[in-house]
């Protein structure tokens, strides 16, 4: 698991950034764990000492004390998260 950071604004405008651990990658998207719910839909920035990488949160599921994320990697990102 790799420590990011993840980056997003709420229905209201208003910005967060939170730590989460990126648990699983592919080319098409993402799996992290994070303290707090992010709404489905939700556009956000995922960033690690390796680089970033923005997205879609697919599905954000209860597990235990933190959430689940499936994130949806925007197909126009040309970075690369390692």
């Amino acid at each position: 698991m790799v420590r990011v950071e993840v980056l997003w604004e709420d229905e209201t405008g208003t910005p967060h950034v939170v730590p989460a651990k990126l648990e699983d990658k592919s080319r098409s998207g993402a799996s992290l764990r994070i303290k707090e719910p992010i709404t489905v839909g939700t556009k956000l920035v995922v960033q690690s000492p390796y680089g970033q990488f923005s997205g879609v949160v697919t599905y954000c599921n209860r597990s235990g004390e933190n959430y689940v994320l499936g994130i949806l990697r925007d197909p126009a990102d040309g970075s690369d998260q390692k």
